[in-house]
């Protein structure tokens, strides 16, 4: 049995749980069971998330799904705004939760995400202050709006409440703004 730590079994646990969770969910008997996506995301620093959705659970009031996203923030605001702090270091995040649409036949609707988080500061990091790696939970709010049948876009608003890993300390509260461009199969 191979043993490893750090973001390698963490990758590989949250890609056994992807799997898992898309193979046991819902087959693809209806349009949008399946979603993949690209989002803008900022907050603490600035980058790019890609997630995967698997709807299982849909009814005219709502859509359930289980997502997955992984998000990489290597530019700090430093490249923007110059305030005299020391430039940080990547950001890199892993969550899997779920994905809840209010009404989802109409073309502009809410969506809430719930779920479990990790990510990995990097040195001189903005807003939790101390570089290493974190486990949390988050929250967001956002809204979307179909441009066709398959593909919506939209903002998004989280919350992300996070403790070092090992050493406990303080609860950080992380936001984070990210711009989702969702295309469903």
């Amino acid at each position: 049995m191979i043993r490893t730590s750090g973001p390698q079994s963490w990758a590989f646990t949250i890609g056994a749980l992807l799997a898992l969770g898309l193979a046991g969910c819902k087959g693809l008997d209806t349009q949008d069971d399946l979603s993949v996506g690209a989002s803008f995301s900022a907050l603490p620093n600035l980058g790019l998330a890609v997630a995967a959705a698997q709807v299982f659970k849909s009814d005219d009031a709502r859509t359930w799904a289980f997502e997955i996203e992984a998000t990489h923030q290597p530019w700090d605001d430093e490249a923007l705004a110059r305030d005299g702090n020391p430039a940080a270091g990547p950001w890199t995040q892993f969550q899997m939760g779920t994905k809840r649409v209010s009404q989802p036949s109409e073309r502009r609707h809410s969506t809430r995400r719930y779920g479990l988080t990790w990510f990995r500061a990097g040195d001189d990091p903005n807003i939790v202050q101390v570089a290493g790696d974190y486990i949390g939970l988050y929250a967001s709010m956002g809204f979307e709006s179909e441009f066709s049948e398959t593909l919506s876009m939209g903002p998004e608003f989280t919350l992300i409440a996070a403790r070092m890993e090992g050493h406990g300390g303080d609860l950080v509260v992380v936001p984070q703004i990210n711009w989702h461009l969702s295309w469903g199969f």
